[in-house]
């Protein structure tokens, strides 16, 4: 996994970018201090999500589709 301050990526966003692109992982460095990770978007992620993805996660309520209450 690669390391950057984000001095490093003010200074060269391209090459910031061109590394996601190539698939590293970036984690963005405060000082020493890790505070971020930047992940580059996966192949499936790029196109459409599939329908149904979440399927059996929730449940939509009753109400959803009644009024809403006055003042609203």
């Amino acid at each position: 996994m690669v390391q950057v301050t984000l001095k490093e990526i003010e200074g060269d966003v391209k090459a910031f970018l061109e590394q996601l692109e190539s698939g590293e992982n970036i984690t963005v460095l405060r000082g020493d201090e890790p505070v971020a990770e930047v992940m580059p978007l996966a192949e499936k992620q790029k196109g459409l999500r599939p329908y149904g993805l979440a399927e059996g996660e929730f449940t939509v309520p009753e109400s959803f589709d009644g009024s809403l209450p006055e003042g609203l």
